[in-house]
């Protein structure tokens, strides 16, 4: 129940407990009458019964105006100006506080705007200061993908748990063509070699961890595709001289060196969003960020929002009813790792749904008939949607209609989807629940975050990730810090109740 609500209930109860109480009072007035006195005061007043009930019909009356009026000069100003100032103080400092209700709060929004100005001013300087300072660990950072560009081989780091810290474009190429498999920023290494050779050369290896003369490195060899692919893996010890992480070199065996002009570096960093930096045609991709985290959860639900790992994702479709036989013809999704959005690590598919498209969701998504055409069907595309999403909390905007056309799948396909589910529509209820409109554009408006690519099903989840990010810093603003307190404060929303 809205707290809008509580306060209507509250003055509804006050109103009846004072008429209740004129009743009463009347009544005992009344009884302290002798019986011939009552009969003559009956006969009296009888009359003017009428009357009698105006004032009672005035002080109901100028109770409602009275509450109307707090409420809405007071009241419900008041809590908005509380939502917007939360928003300036944590994820959007260049927005206003609105200046609404009685003379005093307007006044206090422009005193509150004033120093919002103020603040923003300091921000802006405070960042110039920190650009200014971290130059040169931009330029160390470039000298890092300098010195792997130039590497003829794989190489891959993990944290000590087996989780991807970096990976270049050389070991993505060399897992795909020989291996079958794709890595990706933080995901278990294992679940990549998909051999009981690196299982076992990884246990030995950390094991020998503890031992005074250190870690050999080790090799084993991986190849589903044909070929041979030649794994060394090295010991990446700290200070303390505890296994910290784990090195991996990928080669075709006794494969040529290949010239270095003909990849490319894109390296992620940042605290929200990828960043992207060209040094000739090689993509390196790592957050050693990673390296003090620990990925392995044996129970999600109180586990902080911070560190888990998210798949955003978003699905067009036919039309709008997936139990009427709609069915999916776009899925695009996107990753989020220790809180930055992977844009290199990305899942677009279009689908053929092997039936007619609704011109109103044409009219929506812009895709054509004959686009889909020879495009693969949803029983090809699950599979690898689901391994993309695997070991990560899925984050949708108003998801449950797109988990409804997954969910009608499952017989077809033998995929499910068991992953807990976050929904950005919800998490803006709860942090926002005096504001009205909770759709995509309306909550990028009121974070101030650029749309780009809407109704599409791979821009509308960059749109929902971006969002996502903040409302986590404003969930931990009201206390909510796990995953279940998240899934707990969204099921108490008005829009949790609906179905699909």
């Amino acid at each position: 129940m809205s707290l809008r609500v509580r306060l209507i209930l509250l003055w509804a109860l006050s109103s009846l407990l004072v008429i209740f109480l004129l009743f009463i009072t009347g009544f005992l007035i009344f009884r302290r009458f002798s019986p011939t006195d009552q009969e003559i005061l009956i006969e009296v007043l009888f009359p003017f019964r009428f009357h009698l009930l105006l004032p009672l019909v005035f002080l109901v009356l100028a109770l409602i105006w009275g509450a109307k009026w707090f409420l809405e000069k007071y009241w419900f100003p008041l809590e908005r100006m509380l939502e917007e100032l939360e928003l300036v103080r944590t994820v959007n400092s260049s927005l206003r506080i609105q200046t609404q209700g009685s003379t005093q709060l307007k006044a206090l929004a422009a005193k509150l705007n004033q120093m919002a100005a103020n603040t923003e001013l300091t921000q802006q300087e405070i960042k110039k200061n920190i650009e200014q300072a971290t130059r040169s660990l931009e330029e160390e950072k470039h000298l890092f993908e300098a010195l792997l560009e130039h590497l003829p081989t794989g190489v891959i780091v993990t944290n000590s748990e087996g989780h991807l810290l970096l990976y270049n474009h050389q070991a993505q190429q060399l897992l795909e063509e020989k291996n079958g498999t794709k890595p990706g920023l933080g995901r278990d290494i294992l679940k990549i070699f998909e051999s009981t050779d690196a299982e076992q050369v990884l246990q030995e290896m950390r094991i020998q961890s503890d031992e005074p003369d250190g870690i050999p490195e080790r090799s084993f060899f991986l190849g589903r595709n044909g070929g041979s692919l030649k794994v060394t893996a090295h010991a990446v010890m700290n200070q303390h001289h505890l296994l910290e992480g784990l090195l991996f070199y990928l080669e075709e065996e006794a494969q040529a060196v290949e010239s270095p002009d003909s990849q490319f570096v894109s390296s992620q960093s940042g605290n929200k969003m990828t960043n992207h930096i060209r040094l000739r045609n090689r993509p390196i991709y790592y957050d050693f960020d990673l390296f003090q985290k620990s990925l392995r959860h044996p129970e999600l639900n109180d586990v902080s929002i911070r560190d888990l790992n998210y798949t955003v994702f978003d699905t067009e479709t036919t039309g709008l009813d997936p139990r009427g036989g709609d069915e999916i013809i776009s899925i695009g999704a996107l990753r989020i790792i220790n809180r930055n959005i992977l844009f290199d690590e990305r899942f677009e598919q279009l689908i053929d749904p092997k039936r007619k498209i609704s011109k109103a969701s044409i009219a929506i998504h812009g895709i054509q008939p004959q686009v889909l055409e020879g495009c693969p069907t949803i029983d090809k595309v699950l599979p690898d949607f689901r391994s993309f999403c695997s070991d990560s909390v899925l984050v949708g905007h108003n998801v449950a209609f797109d988990m409804s056309f997954l969910k009608m799948k499952e017989v077809q396909t033998g995929i499910v989807f068991n992953n807990p589910v976050l929904d950005t529509l919800l998490l803006s209820a709860v942090v926002h629940p005096t504001q009205e409109l909770h759709s995509l554009d309306s909550i990028a408006d009121r974070l101030e975050l650029e749309i780009d690519g809407r109704h599409t099903a791979l821009g509308d989840a960059v749109v929902t990730a971006q969002i996502f990010l903040a409302l986590l810093t404003l969930l931990e603003e009201r206390g909510i810090f796990t995953l279940n307190q998240a899934f707990e404060a969204s099921q108490k929303t008005h829009y949790a109740r609906l179905r699909y």
